[in-house]
């Protein structure tokens, strides 16, 4: 009964590190995603001297 209820302990522990390695990696997503688009927006602008 005891190496039962560690089984499940085990299995409730890696189910929470799989949640947060995957919000983690989703996250970064973000932040990549946040660093194309002012790098974009960096290319798109433009001095006008005349």
């Amino acid at each position: 009964m005891n190496s039962r209820s560690n089984m499940f302990q085990i299995l409730r522990h890696e189910d929470k590190i799989k949640k947060k390695s995957k919000q983690i990696k989703e996250d970064q997503e973000k932040k990549e995603k946040g660093k194309e688009n002012e790098k974009k927006e960096v290319a798109n602008f433009s001095f006008d001297v005349s």
